[in-house]
């Protein structure tokens, strides 16, 4: 069970290392301007804010509200750049700051039971709010950090990062999906960091632990440095699950 204290740790967290970053990475990083298809640092804070945000506002719906759509993301994604472009970094990080805020509010009447209850909301889908808002919020906004190390050249701080967030997750996440999906966003990070080798075994044993990951693998544009990998192709080759192999 993902505690309270352990939950709110986690999004205070993530705004304080969003915080940071801007004293890690160089001025003109920080003030570039990025596009739809390549983002900037300041893209990616406005990213995740919205998210946040949004999950923050669903949390006054019934509970037995329609289950979460959210399956044209990419097109969210294209309209929430378009929207914020002008952004500077300082305005980026004040929309993060009261999305973890709103997030901590309102959360913060629900017991304990309530977070890590897979049925205690309806439009959840089966999966618990802890488990949802530790992955969208210190999961999810670590790896793009982890991005932004990578945009700049500064590889050993994203491994740094990705490893960190892996044991961090570990020690909270209890069921396979968790801990599968815990070393598949691992796998990621390592692979956009050029660690090819380290990131095919991480995504084998992941889709062993959690075998519903094979199929976003195949379509996961964080994975596409290894698709000519023959070790890669193998996973899809050689796995049961696999419906089709990987061209």
């Amino acid at each position: 069970m993902i505690t309270k204290p352990q939950l709110f740790s986690t999004i205070n967290t993530t705004l304080q290392e969003f915080r940071e970053l801007g004293s890690l990475l160089p001025a003109e990083a920080l003030n570039t301007k990025g596009s739809l298809t390549h983002w900037a640092v300041r893209d990616d804070v406005i990213h995740c804010a919205y998210y946040i945000q949004q999950f923050a506002d669903r949390m006054t719906w019934p509970r037995d509200h329609a289950r979460m759509d959210d399956n044209d993301y990419l097109k969210v994604n294209d309209e929430v750049w378009t929207a914020h472009q002008t952004e500077n970094w300082m305005a980026s990080l004040d929309m993060l700051e009261k999305a973890c805020g709103d997030m901590i509010t309102r959360l913060q009447p629900l017991s304990e039971a309530e977070l890590n209850d897979v049925k205690a909301f309806t439009w959840m889908g089966g999966q618990s709010v802890a488990d949802y808002v530790t992955g969208l919020v210190y999961v999810h906004g670590m790896m793009h950090i982890q991005y932004a190390f990578i945009r700049e050249g500064m590889v050993d701080a994203a491994i740094a990062s990705a490893d960190k967030v892996y044991q961090m997750v570990e020690a909270l996440v209890s069921s396979e999906a968790g801990r599968g999906r815990n070393l598949y966003n691992k796998a990621c990070s390592y692979a956009l960091a050029g660690r090819k080798a380290d990131a095919i075994k991480m995504v084998m044993n992941a889709v062993k632990i959690a075998p519903n990951l094979l199929e976003w693998s195949r379509k996961d544009s964080d994975l596409d440095c290894l698709r000519d990998d023959p070790e890669f192709q193998a996973i899809y080759q050689q796995n049961p699950h696999s419906l089709e192999k990987t061209g």
